[in-house]
């Protein structure tokens, strides 16, 4: 009979194992994505677009982009940028990219007046990043809204509605036709 204990314990604590049995990453591979989150985040702070940090060249090896797609990029920066924040030059960068919003805002707004649907979809979509972006995006907004919309029947059917609020129901029985 074996031991299950001592056999089960073998199997799962392999060397380089971390959680749930994952390879851990070497302390290479750990300062290399270091080093390719700060150049993303650098990158960003002078407004590239995600997909072209992505296909800059990498910083120690000019063979290689620094990401394999936009969506790398942007988890790199994001990265980064959470190590970086509250220092100036996050602030600084997002005090610019609110200002290109805001020349994007006011360029797209006549359009979106005129009922230009492209305009309102790229208007909305910016709007939601630039809330993002001010920190704005969990508001509370657990109020009730009460819209009223009135036309020409609600307006009819309002004044007949005091008209009949008025009148005995004895009375309109007797003036209503007899039902055969």
């Amino acid at each position: 009979m074996t031991n299950n204990a001592s056999t089960s314990q073998a199997t799962t604590s392999g060397r380089g194992r971390g959680r749930k049995g994952k390879r851990s990453a070497s302390p290479a591979t750990v300062a290399d994505e270091r080093i390719r989150q700060e150049r993303a985040y650098q990158l960003r702070l002078g407004l590239m677009t995600f997909q072209e940090i992505a296909d800059s060249p990498h910083p120690e090896d000019p063979s290689r982009t620094l990401y394999s797609c936009e969506s790398a990029a942007r988890r790199g920066y994001l990265a980064a940028r959470d190590r970086h924040a509250g220092t100036q030059e996050t602030e600084d960068m997002r005090q610019e990219w609110i200002a290109r919003n805001e020349k994007v805002f006011r360029a797209l707004y006549p359009r979106c007046l005129r009922g230009e649907l492209l305009a309102i979809d790229r208007y909305t979509r910016l709007f939601s990043e630039h809330i993002s972006m001010l920190g704005l995006r969990r508001l509370d907004v657990s109020g009730q809204v009460d819209v009223r919309v009135e036309g020409a029947w609600d307006a009819s059917f309002r004044e007949l509605s005091e008209q009949l609020a008025g009148l005995d129901p004895a009375e309109v029985r007797e003036q209503l036709p007899a039902q055969p």
